[in-house]
């Protein structure tokens, strides 16, 4: 029994003597009262005497037990109070643990120390420490439920201004695509228009050619007509009369996607059209580009439009992929047009949004202008350079002839260009001294673009157009001249091909040629009216 213990023992066991004392005085007074019975005759008094005598040494003998007895008593009871109070404080530390806040850390610091001391029957610290526990719990929720207050009020402010945006975007974007349907419809009214007035025109013309003043007649209606078209022009675009060697099935379209926007005319359609398919709407490039505008098919989900009105936007119909190919490069331009006034990007805008085109907004807008890759430099400058073509006129011949290597393609390189090359591993696929045999190894050495399986020489336009190279009828120095079966000599059941070394002043060329049947390989000779043969490019 510790010290405490025999304390609190002696304590109530001197408790107990008092209460002994005074119980020893009763029973004399009892014994007193029943001697002075005897005297006064009463029997029986000495065996009562005897029987309390034998009761009282027997209660006093039993004080210190019973004194005992309670005394463990009350140290079990308050051991059982200080287990409780000690577990209810442990349930509260692993409670706080739980909510890893670092402001409770210190609470919880002083809170395992008070669980750790074996304060043996004191409660009263414990409950101070579960208090202070409870109260910093309380404190660690409140400051809690603050923030996820003021986070979703932050969040929701957000996602309400996302929204606002994303409806203002789209509405925006509907006004941009319905201004731009009454721009084409307009555009496409335009033509109708002068034929009406120069109808109504030749009408009056004729009608007043019996009067006195035909001449006078004449030029006020001439000059009607030609302000008439000149503001109906300025107003809606580029001039249809300056558009030319565009595929006749293509031209309306081309037309139309032309004049969208200022910054995209027809003639940018066109020299895009012909740099990404060659108008073959049936390409698939080795990237996965689809149609006669190579539209990848993550822009074209994006992207793609109904063109011909059919209820259905798709990108191997010419229609609908040269249509969306004018809305995409439309909507590249006026992002463009923003990141220049913000000087996010520099340089000129076509060049900006053809660059955008082929290798996106976002590399464009990191690279401040057009990327540096030699890809998309080559694809802006072809496309720059071809514009002049589709003018109208019959083409520019590009005057002057091979000298040094024009190109950076190597030997069997499966990418070039832009565009496959058509070429394989393990060599080629024509015959030796072969007009086909010649124009692939002429072309390697040119570092040009090539295909080790292009069929025969008849056949390399079509292959050419499928794999993405730009085929036309106008000559130019390094490009593979196709000759049809049977044309201008060729022979009858393979065709023909040659590689052009020079362009002449007078629209020949002077070409270099393989075959069996020439004296030596190559072989030299001057081709004249080219522009009744097909030309390969790059």
């Amino acid at each position: 029994m510790s010290a405490r213990v025999a304390a609190a023992s002696g304590k109530i066991i001197g408790h107990q003597s008092v209460a002994s004392s005074r119980l020893i005085s009763r029973h004399a007074r009892a014994t007193s009262q029943r001697l002075f019975a005897v005297g006064s005759g009463e029997t029986g008094t000495a065996s009562t005497l005897e029987r309390d005598s034998a009761s009282i040494a027997v209660k006093a003998d039993m004080l210190p037990v019973r004194a005992t007895g309670k005394t463990i008593g009350s140290i079990a009871h308050r051991r059982r109070k200080h287990s409780k109070a000690k577990k209810l404080l442990q349930r509260d530390i692993k409670r706080a643990k739980r909510l890893s806040d670092p402001a409770l850390e210190g609470v919880l610091d002083v809170s395992r120390a008070a669980a750790e001391r074996k304060s043996l029957l004191r409660v009263k610290p414990y409950r101070s420490t579960r208090k202070d526990l409870r109260d910093a719990i309380r404190q660690s929720k409140r400051a809690s439920r603050q923030y996820r207050l003021a986070h979703s009020r932050v969040f929701g402010r957000a996602t309400k201004a996302g929204l606002r945006a994303k409806r203002t975007y789209r509405d925006l974007k509907d006004t941009s695509r319905a201004v731009r349907a009454t721009a084409a419809a307009f555009n496409a009214a335009r033509s109708a228009i002068v034929h009406l007035v120069t109808f109504v025109a030749s009408a009056v013309i004729s009608m007043v050619t019996t009067m006195l003043a035909p001449v006078l007649v004449l030029v006020v209606v001439l000059a009607l007509v030609v302000s008439l078209f000149t503001i109906v022009s300025n107003f809606f675009g580029s001039n249809t009369d300056t558009v030319g060697n565009i595929p006749a099935e293509y031209l309306d379209d081309v037309l139309r996607a032309g004049s969208i926007c200022p910054t995209v005319t027809p003639q940018v359609i066109a020299a895009q059209l012909e740099a990404e398919s060659g108008f073959n709407p049936h390409v698939t490039s080795a990237s996965g580009a689809q149609g006669i505008a190579q539209f990848m098919p993550g822009t074209w989900a994006s992207h793609g439009k109904d063109g011909d009105g059919d209820g259905k936007a798709d990108v191997l119909n010419p229609h609908d992929a040269i249509y969306s190919q004018g809305s995409y490069m439309c909507d590249l331009a006026g992002l463009i047009e923003q990141d220049l006034r913000s000087g996010k990007v520099q340089g000129d805008q076509l060049a900006l949004t053809l660059a955008a085109y082929n290798a996106g907004i976002g590399n464009v807008e990191q690279a401040h202008g057009v990327p540096a890759n030699g890809e998309t430099r080559q694809y802006v400058e072809r496309i720059t350079d071809r514009m002049s073509y589709f003018t109208g006129s019959d083409g520019v011949i590009q005057v002057g002839e091979v000298s040094g290597k024009l190109g950076n393609c190597a030997e069997r390189q499966a990418f070039c260009y832009g565009h496959a090359t058509g070429n394989t591993v393990g060599g080629t696929g024509y015959p030796a001294r072969n007009c086909t045999l010649w124009a692939y190894q002429r072309r390697v050495q040119l570092g040009l673009p090539v295909g080790s399986y292009m069929g025969n020489g008849a056949d390399w336009a079509n292959s050419a157009r499928r794999l993405g190279y730009t085929v036309n009828r106008t000559p130019a120095p390094g490009a593979i001249m196709v000759f049809q079966r049977g044309q201008a000599g060729a022979d009858p059941l393979y065709g023909h091909v040659a590689i052009v070394e020079r362009v002449n002043a007078d629209g020949s060329v002077y070409v270099s040629e393989g075959g069996t049947g020439f004296a030596t390989f190559p072989f030299y000779e001057t081709v004249r009216n080219a522009s009744q043969f097909e030309f390969i490019h790059n």
